[in-house]
């Protein structure tokens, strides 16, 4: 799974996405269910916006133009590495496809190192998450990698934490912290883009995506909402 911040988020989603053309860009807007209350954290509490444990599983509805199906993200290890945690993902498709897909959060925020395990890693790592959660938080990178479209080079990353906002999932609505990232990168001559939006809930993680990914011959919409999740003890 190719998660960009994403973003694609996974990579079984971005070769899919490279599939599907629509020019016709459809906006997100979410859904009123009930009032929620909005998310907090406390200073020092951000490592609560992503629970990790081996065994920790979210399933998603995913959604790539008019195409709807599943994909289920699991933890498969934790590793202490430098001051942080390295985490190996298992990201399934519904068609029975999978890969794994390495990230790490330590005090800075949540990062994807590489978007499978056989793609070189980003360079530098690229950020999902900077911490602190704070709304008007802003951050810029250049990394080189794998990009939406799945070409491989340079891309400028330019994000911002936009706080709390209430989001629909299926069946539900949460209050989630809001990070926007828009990335840049040269293609035929002409300049490609990605406008991603993902939202994390304290206490669950990561529970929505919206991004479209415009390049001179490509549109397309993808948007994953949360259905379930399951937590070790």
């Amino acid at each position: 799974m190719y998660m960009r911040s994403f973003w694609a988020l996974l990579t079984v989603s971005a070769m899919a996405l490279t599939a599907v053309s629509c020019k016709k860009e459809s906006g997100y807007k979410p859904t009123k269910t009930e009032q929620v209350e909005a998310a907090e954290i406390a200073p020092g509490d951000e490592a609560s916006i992503f629970p990790i444990a081996v065994g920790n599983q979210w399933v998603y509805e995913r959604s790539i133009g008019e195409r709807t199906s599943e994909t289920t993200l699991k933890i498969l290890s934790v590793d202490e590495v430098d001051g942080g945690q390295n985490i190996e993902m298992e990201v399934t498709s519904e068609n029975g496809d999978s890969l794994t897909s390495t990230w790490r959060m330590d005090d800075t925020g949540i990062y994807q190192l590489n978007a499978s395990s056989d793609q070189p890693n980003f360079e530098p790592a690229q950020i999902l998450v900077p911490f602190p959660l704070e709304a008007g938080n802003e951050f810029t990178q250049d990394i080189e990698g794998i990009r939406p479209d799945q070409s491989t080079g340079p891309m400028k990353l330019n994000g911002r934490v936009n706080g709390a906002e209430e989001v629909d999932l299926v069946g539900k609505s949460v209050s989630a912290f809001s990070v926007k990232t828009a990335s840049f990168w040269e293609t035929e001559g002409a300049t490609a883009t990605s406008i991603a939006t993902s939202w994390w809930a304290p206490g669950i993680g990561f529970v929505r995506q919206h991004q479209v990914v415009t390049s001179p011959d490509f549109s397309a919409t993808l948007v994953f909402k949360l259905k379930s999740y399951s937590f070790k003890d």
